[in-house]
């Protein structure tokens, strides 16, 4: 059992694992940044930090376009970013199995974990982060 962040990106529901989650805010319109990747919406200020804002509904290839009102900021060793969803709904124990996550209701979600969405980003020198 992992204790996880079930998120909505889209129409779907996604967990993440809380150790990756250091906040989850209200979103703030994100400040476009020329020449970056589809991936980024921009530039963020979460607490006083500028955060690169991930469009994790375009990353996951969720179905559905949503509003991004929420940011979780999560960190990884090498990076600290928000993820724009559109809405966060529990914090539970949850089983992870090939991908996905049995919720207790019985329903399963994505699993996704920081580090993997984000090594998807393009890296500075690389049109990204």
């Amino acid at each position: 059992m992992t204790t996880g962040v079930v998120f909505r990106a889209g129409e779907e529901r996604w967990v993440i694992p809380v150790e990756d989650v250091r906040a989850a805010v209200r979103a703030t319109d994100p400040v476009r940044v020329p020449g970056a990747p589809p991936e980024i919406a921009g530039l963020v200020s979460v607490r006083g930090e500028i955060l690169p804002a991930v469009r994790t509904a375009y990353m996951l290839k969720a179905r559905g376009v949503g509003g991004e009102e929420w940011a979780l900021v999560v960190e990884t060793a090498n990076i600290r970013a928000a993820l724009l969803i559109d809405e966060v709904q529990d914090v539970l124990e949850v089983e992870l199995e090939n991908g996905m996550a049995r919720l207790p209701d019985g329903g399963m979600a994505g699993a996704v974990k920081a580090d993997e969405l984000l090594g998807r980003v393009p890296r500075s020198g690389e049109d990204g982060l």
